[in-house]
């Protein structure tokens, strides 16, 4: 099977295109925006340059051969103080717009599979749930860059009407971790624990249920195997579902550090939880547990 990967040069792109690189049933092409040094170690005739808002780019690389499957990790992100006219105008620019004319492009040129990794910013996660977000509820993005997610969305929900015998997956994302990345609170929690620093934690009374980019890289896999055509929707997410206290004790616990756990209570109170018994049921989905995935992190930054 021949894969096209965008984002090469992103966190998730370049784990994946590491992945699927050591499987011998997978031939691997990556498109990136601009050099980061998540490019280094990969082969560089495997990567090809792309700017998604420009059309001659995107037919350059879909030239490069026949694809079999698209796996589309690009994406531009920003935080909903930073969406001004200039920047929402950029972000529906390169998300919605040259989304869809990749993907468009790639199902005239014969390509079956179309996986596109959404975000559970399509949802309102400041409200209160006493369950997991659905597949099936209703959405209304409160920001421009779960709107830009949303209606790509929508667009392929069109594709898959037209080209019936492709298969179309959206992977709306919990917030991804996992060695390499710099961000998030395992990341700077397991980053103080190791530094003898008190642990913060903000949101006490909120739950979360994170991604590990193991556990993404292993439903994309499933999907890339899966031959069920039309069009499929999945939140992503791990299996357990904590506290950012509970968080740190289990860092704590690990790392075997001495460091405290620092509570600052605002009176937030979040469920930003993604249900995934979807995925689970009709992809196989089993994700490492937490344990697991924060070890493997723990062994990466010491």
């Amino acid at each position: 099977m021949k894969i096209l990967v965008t984002g090469a040069n992103g966190f998730l792109g370049s784990n994946l295109i590491k992945a699927l690189s050591s499987h011998d049933e997978f031939e691997i092409k990556g498109s990136y925006h601009k050099a980061t040094d998540s490019l280094s170690g990969m082969d560089s005739s495997m990567l090809e340059l792309c700017d998604l808002t420009n059309l001659i780019d995107i037919e350059n690389v879909l030239a490069k051969g026949k694809f079999d499957a698209i796996v589309h990790t690009a994406a531009l992100i920003t935080k909903p103080q930073q969406e001004d006219a200039t920047a929402t105008k950029t972000l529906m620019d390169v998300n919605l717009t040259g989304s869809t004319i990749l993907a468009k492009l790639a199902l005239e040129n014969k390509c079956s599979k179309f996986i596109n990794c959404s975000s559970m910013s399509v949802y309102d996660m400041g409200i209160w749930r006493e369950k997991g977000a659905l597949e099936t509820e209703k959405v209304i993005p409160p920001s421009a860059y779960g709107l830009s997610k949303l209606l790509f969305e929508q667009v392929l929900e069109t594709y898959a009407k037209e080209w019936v015998k492709a298969s179309f997956v959206n992977f709306r994302l919990s917030g991804i971790y996992g060695q390499g990345r710099k961000a998030g609170a395992a990341y700077f929690m397991i980053k103080s624990a190791l530094a003898g620093n008190s642990l913060q934690v903000f949101e006490p009374q909120s739950y979360f249920r994170f991604l590990h980019v193991d556990n993404t890289i292993q439903a994309i896999i499933l999907a890339l195997r899966s031959d069920k055509p039309g069009l499929h929707t999945y939140n992503l997410a791990d299996e357990e579902i904590f506290t950012l206290t509970e968080l740190a004790k289990s860092i704590l616990q690990i790392t075997g550090s001495q460091s405290k756990i620092e509570e600052e209570d605002k009176g937030n109170k979040r469920y930003p939880v993604l249900d995934i018994e979807k995925v689970k049921k009709e992809l196989g989905f089993q994700p490492e547990s937490l344990q697991v995935s924060i070890e493997k992190l723990v062994r990466h930054m010491k």
